[in-house]
């Protein structure tokens, strides 16, 4: 098991610039979901696609890591 000292993002990658980048669409991700949920029943097509975006790239690159973890 790995030990409470490891970050989630630290198992992305070890370029502290990528980890930064995707702790950032993680927080337009937060941002767009809250404003699908304010406006609701409304839709935004921008924050749909924000947050779908971030879905797709969440996935992608958990597979990816998933295929190929960091040495």
């Amino acid at each position: 098991f790995p030990s409470h000292d490891t970050a989630r993002l630290d198992y992305l990658t070890h370029r502290a610039g990528l980890r930064m980048a995707m702790a950032l669409a993680t927080i337009v991700w937060g941002v767009s979901t809250i404003g699908l949920l304010w406006i609701y029943p409304a839709v935004n097509n921008l924050f749909v696609m924000l947050s779908m975006g971030y879905v797709m790239l969440y996935l992608l690159i958990s597979l990816y890591r998933t295929w190929k973890p960091l040495q």
